[in-house]
């Protein structure tokens, strides 16, 4: 891994960025020299934000530009898709057959049934999705405690409303015996519009095959978004896009483990402590590009229970206003994939 340090970085304006992993750093606000970072050998172009107040508080100085966050009708358009990831799936549509709108407590059991598209008019503790082609729409000042998607299920949608967190369950066991099954992962699951606070983990989303959070906020006292509790098997098509995702610092922003293809575009991820985005495990094929990291950084691999390097990572234009050690930790197994623009 070589590199230098940009003494005068060129600008340039945002369509002039390139495929090829840059990341960009305007952590000279805090007095340190910017940097590029390019994978696969190829250069990009770097720009610089533009000043800041060093003395307003840094979610006041972090510049809002086109790069940030935007609401859009999903899909959320993530642009062209780097190599390895042209197969990379939305999550499919629930099949609808007929609607209802729940008023009071006691319609909403019989509601959540397959093929149903559920309007949310009141709010309640908790939650629970267990059957396939349930499309839920909250409506405004609807609260739901705890949102719980059941395993074995599919094309489930969740649109609107304030939550106090969101939970997948787990694709396995532990009683009577432990035991692990691919199959049993949720699949085609899309959050949208959603608004989570969470005294733990605002995402739990443990492990699942085309799943996406769009144009959503959240704050999280630990994670905001998990993915890892999948055994010897992988989670698949994971699109973070259009959010913006705040922790509090005991853990990262967007932990992803044991995932293959995932985007992570378009959001703003803050963090006081631990990084914003990390990916351990038997982890290929992901992507983060044009997203604002605000606070930390960026880890790829590097823990002692990562025993297999992480494949095929692309970092594309994202701008890091950085204030805390590790701005850009990698696994030494991934230098020979990476090196500085010089």
């Amino acid at each position: 891994m070589v590199g230098r340090t940009l003494e005068d970085p060129p600008v340039h304006a945002p369509n002039d960025l390139r495929l090829g992993s840059a990341v960009e750093v305007a952590h000279e606000l805090l007095g340190r020299r910017a940097h590029r970072v390019v994978a696969d050998g190829r250069l990009a172009a770097a720009r610089l934000a533009q000043p800041l107040d060093a003395s307003a508080p840094l979610d006041a100085r972090v510049l809002v530009d086109a790069w940030a966050p935007t609401p859009g009708d999903p899909p959320y358009d993530l642009g062209a898709l780097p190599p390895g990831l042209s197969s990379l799936r939305w999550p499919e549509p629930p099949v609808i057959t007929r609607s209802v709108r729940v008023t009071t407590l006691a319609q909403l059991a019989p509601a959540l049934t397959s093929g149903t598209a559920v309007t949310l008019a009141v709010s309640v503790d908790r939650l629970e999705i267990a059957a396939s082609d349930v499309a839920l729409v909250v409506e405004p000042g609807v609260r739901v405690g705890h949102l719980f998607v059941r395993n074995r299920i599919s094309r489930i949608s969740v649109r609107g409303g304030t939550y106090g967190d969101i939970e997948m369950q787990l694709p396995g066991t532990y009683w009577p015996a432990e035991e692990w099954h691919r199959e049993w992962m949720p699949t085609d699951v899309l959050f949208d519009r959603v608004e989570v606070d969470a005294a733990d983990t605002a995402f739990l989303l443990r492990g699942g095959v085309r799943i996406a959070i769009t144009n959503s906020r959240a704050h999280a006292a630990r994670y905001n978004v998990w993915i890892g509790d999948t055994a010897d098997f992988d989670s698949e098509d994971i699109i973070l896009a259009g959010n913006s995702l705040r922790s509090d610092g005991p853990e990262a922003t967007v932990r992803l483990v044991h995932t293959r293809r995932s985007a992570v575009v378009g959001n703003r991820l803050t963090n006081t402590l631990k990084h914003n985005y990390r990916i351990h495990g038997r982890s290929s094929d992901n992507w983060a590009a044009r997203n604002v990291l605000v606070g930390t950084g960026m880890m790829l691999g590097t823990l002692p229970s990562d025993l297999w390097p992480i494949q095929r990572q692309t970092l594309e234009d994202n701008v890091l206003y950085h204030r805390v050690p590790s701005l850009l930790e990698l696994d030494p197994r991934l230098s020979p994939l990476f090196e500085l623009a010089p």
